[in-house]
């Protein structure tokens, strides 16, 4: 799923955002998926030069160094599954955004849940989250 987003109160140096949610199956083509990532960022890019990425993936065993050159930072530093990073964040706003925080899985899902706020609402989420108002986010 691919989301191009603007909003009436960006930073000037971003004029636009690129969100795009990617399940890569874990006998998925590797380069297929890689191919259509980067030709997604490049047309993006070409028609809107300055814009922010956020690319959501259960990437399984897809090798990242070519998403990682965009240049992309991921980061998701901590499990997701067993012992595995494998639900990943990759962005190029990462200046923008706290470190992600893993949470429990949800339903009968064997990946846990990452959170990534961006760092203006996590003081306020953090004390929600924390004093268990957690019905309160996103009111």
């Amino acid at each position: 799923m691919l989301l191009l987003c603007c909003y009436p109160r960006m930073p000037q140096s971003i004029s636009f955002i690129l969100i795009d949610a990617i399940y890569h199956p874990p006998d998925g083509d590797n380069k297929s998926i890689t191919s259509h990532i980067i030709q997604c960022l490049d047309r993006c890019s070409q028609a809107h030069p300055y814009f922010g990425i956020i690319l959501l993936s259960d990437f399984n065993q897809l090798p990242d160094a070519i998403i990682n050159s965009y240049p992309l930072r991921q980061v998701v530093r901590s499990p997701t599954k067993e012992s595995a990073v494998l639900d990943k964040i990759f962005t190029n706003m990462y200046d923008w955004y706290c470190t992600p925080c893993i949470l429990p899985a949800v339903g009968n899902s064997d990946h846990a849940c990452v959170l990534m706020l961006a760092s203006y609402l996590s003081i306020n989420v953090s004390l929600m989250l924390w004093h268990g108002l957690s019905s309160q986010v996103g009111q």
